[in-house]
This record gives structure tokens, sequence and C-alpha cells, in this order.
């Protein structure tokens, strides 16, 4: 089952990991600034 999705447009670091995108992305945060917001128990 390989579902054709659109790349989603990002502002990541151009050298992290494949997984970490994908997991970001997947999570609704596409810049270091959104990132930023969260706490680490909201990452948990």
């Amino acid at each position: 089952m390989n579902e054709n999705k659109a790349p989603v447009s990002n502002d990541l670091p151009a050298g992290l990991a494949k997984p970490a995108v994908r997991a970001l992305t997947s999570a609704g945060l596409l810049n270091l600034e959104q990132i930023s917001r969260i706490s680490e128990n909201e990452i948990k």
C-alpha cells in the first residue's frame, strides 16, 4: 500500500535525519520556530 502524498514543504535543517523530519512534519511542525514554542513534556 503506497500512498502518493505530496511532499510537505518545511524549513527544517537540511542535515536532520529523515525519520525525524517525517515525525516533525506529521505533527505539523515545519520549522525551528514552531518547535521552540513547545515544551519538552509536549514532545514526550
